[in-house]
């Protein structure tokens, strides 16, 4: 039966002699009573017109048999003649037999179902290294595995193919290839095996203490024969600034290795793709790129909507997220894992798991790729959007300010701007986005920015699956107030708001004057939260901080210090550094010597500056400075942009 329904299969797809010879080859091993491993293609059965998947009845004779049935399974990509289906058959010495062998369901709705087409498994092992086989079966690392070019030929090699890929558009393979050598799941752990979080455990108390280099083998082996499996995450709530709780998944010390090999292959396919406008969780971008890019590009903007998606973690599609990944790799045993990692589900407890069609876990390692990777078709609808929005080649001039200028009459008190500010036949839009905020500028009208986010609303909901948060995606007048992006209060500046400043000159003749973007770092909510953790109190006076009075005195000026540098290196680019990083170091720094009073039971701060200096000097037993707290600049950082990236709130 089986034969005449693979000859009834051959007969629609392919002709003449070949037929023949393909249906000998079949009825070969169909009576050896063995199972045919072919090149990774799954042949779809054109008899039944079903989707990938789907059980459906054997008919013979026009009559279906009850109690028998078989499984369709969905064409990887279409064949466009009779010699690429050829290559599925090529040579007798490339096929690999296996006697009752069996294909392990992997989780990914789409991936072969178990038994394959007819009971006949369908893979190849040109592309992989050895044969998947059941749970029960033992696969051993072949030599092929091992002796695989180095980890750097492989990388080189996925990076022509995706520049391949963006030239033709022919989709990335071999990227399960690698995950299967030991030495780049080596190679990952010594990534992430510094980090802060390797030792958090996951929900079975297993952190990366005591790896050994058989775990590295074994786990390479379970990627080869489809059996690795993830584990769920732990959950825990974490609060948010403006109340409620933010859900936090931590995973599997040990899966994590195997998630940031993933993630480094994703970053390397992902990252000659995505878009300039996308700044979150990338290499070499950050917070400041993203906001060096709204200082560069949007000086000119008129309003100012602020993008933000709704429970953006919790809400993304697994399908819509796995159908955008096949349509840049081809690599199904890939993809697998990317749907275990997506389907392992999250727990409070072992005994308390909760599986998830949805979402995935805020701190998973290769989390932020993913959420890149779904929106990067939102950041080029964007960008398309913003094209068909532009308008003109420049704003109209302002008749009176040309006249001023000819008169030589352009003074800080009669100023005017140089161009009309509501040109109709000038309109602009820029976009910038970090993780799932986003900003964009427009020179154009109110009634434009309210069209605008309806567009990006309808957008969201019926083509990502996703909700825009309406009440968070503010409309701003950009001279008039400010918008909130990134922790920084941004506006345009309004040229001779105060009347005391000088009107700039060259020469004897006035320099044209225009606004720019300001980026202001919000001083008051700073210190408020601040006063939240407990260095100072409601009104911003310094006060001691209790949780640190058992460390030594060396580590709390550390502490402080760290503190300290953390907040002024994030706000580096901040108009008002000057006054910010006088409040923020008046603010800690008596906030230490409060604390270190309280320590050394010396009462007031006039005592402690007289003890240790106003510096507050920590000296060892032969008299050597081992902890200060020095006097800092109040100068901007000249080249800000380049400082190194920190998050502050992890140490308020």
């Amino acid at each position: 039966m089986l034969y005449n329904l693979y000859i009834k299969t051959i007969n629609l797809l392919i002709s003449g002699q070949q037929k023949k010879d393909y249906s000998m080859l079949i009825k070969k091993f169909l009576n050896s009573k063995l199972r045919v491993i072919l090149p990774m293609v799954r042949l779809t059965n054109s008899l039944y017109n079903q989707p990938g998947g789907y059980e459906v009845p054997v008919i013979k004779n026009n009559e279906v048999l009850h109690g028998e049935s078989l499984y369709v399974v969905r064409l990887s990509h279409e064949w466009s003649n009779t010699q690429n289906l050829g290559k599925i058959f090529e040579a007798e010495e490339d096929l690999k037999v296996v006697v009752n062998g069996k294909c392990k369901n992997s989780g990914n709705p789409e991936s072969r179902k178990a038994g394959g087409f007819g009971g006949t498994v369908i893979r190849g092992i040109s592309s992989l290294a050895c044969t998947r086989k059941g749970p029960s079966s033992e696969a051993t690392l072949g030599s092929k595995l091992l002796g695989y070019e180095s980890i750097e030929v492989g990388l080189n090699n996925i990076d022509k193919q995706v520049l391949e890929y963006i030239k033709t558009g022919k989709r990335v393979e071999g990227l399960s290839r690698l995950l299967r050598n030991p030495r780049f799941l080596i190679a990952s752990y010594s990534k992430i095996k510094s980090n802060k979080g390797a030792l958090t455990p996951g929900l079975n108390n297993e952190t990366l203490d005591g790896i050994k280099l058989e775990w590295f083998e074994k786990a390479a082996e379970s990627i080869v024969n489809g059996s690795y499996n993830f584990e769920p995450v732990r959950r825990k709530f974490i609060p948010k600034p403006k109340g409620g709780e933010r859900p936090l998944g931590i995973p599997n010390p040990r899966d994590k290795i195997i998630q940031e090999a993933m993630r480094q292959l994703l970053e390397l396919v992902y990252e000659r793709i995505f878009v300039d406008s996308s700044h979150g969780f990338r290499p070499n971008k950050s917070c400041h790129s993203a906001l060096n890019q709204i200082k560069m590009t949007m000086g000119y903007s008129s309003w100012f909507i602020e993008g933000d998606i709704s429970k953006y973690f919790d809400a993304v599609d697994h399908t819509y997220l796995v159908s955008k990944l096949t349509k840049v790799i081809k690599d199904q045993a890939f993809i697998d894992l990317i749907y275990k990692v997506l389907k392992a589900g999250y727990g409070f407890s072992k005994w308390k798991v909760v599986s998830t069609n949805i979402g995935f876990p805020q701190g998973g390692v290769i989390s932020p790729i993913l959420a890149n990777i779904y929106l990067h078709d939102f950041d080029l609808k964007m960008l398309e959007m913003a094209e068909n929005f532009n308008k003109g080649i420049r704003r109209k001039a302002n008749p009176e300010y040309t006249k001023m200028v000819r008169d030589g009459k352009v003074d800080k008190r009669n100023f005017i701007y140089p161009s009309v500010g509501n040109d109709s036949n000038f309109k602009r839009m820029k976009y910038v986005r970090y993780a799932d905020d986003f900003l964009i500028g427009v020179i154009g009208s109110k009634a434009d920015c309210e069209g605008i986010r309806t567009r990006i609303e309808d957008v969201l909901k019926k083509e990502f699956l996703l909700k825009l948060n309406i009440e968070k995606t503010k409309i701003t007048n950009a001279k008039q107030d400010c918008a909130f992006f990134l922790g920084h209060n941004i506006h345009i500046s309004v040229p001779f708001k105060d009347k005391t400043q000088y009107l700039p000159k060259r020469g004897n003749k006035p320099v044209r004057i225009t606004s720019r973007p300001l980026l202001d770092a919000p001083i008051d909510k700073i210190v408020s939260k601040l006063g939240s953790v407990g260095y100072c109190k409601t009104d911003g006076t310094p006060t001691r901080f209790g949780k640190l009075l058992h460390e030594p005195l060396a580590e709390i000026i550390h502490r402080y210090k760290t503190l300290q540098n953390g907040l002024l290196n994030y706000y580096s680019m901040a108009n008002n550094y000057g006054r910010l990083s006088a409040r923020i170091h008046w603010t800690l720094k008596y906030s230490c010597a409060l604390t270190i009073a309280s320590k050394m039971k010396l009462g007031t701060l006039k005592k402690v500056f007289k003890h240790y200096g106003a510096n507050l000097e920590v000296k060892n037993e032969k008299g050597e400075i081992i902890q200060c707290f020095p006097k800092i600049s109040y100068s901007r950082p000249k080249d800000p942009i380049k400082t190194k990236m920190f998050d502050p709130i992890y140490y308020i």
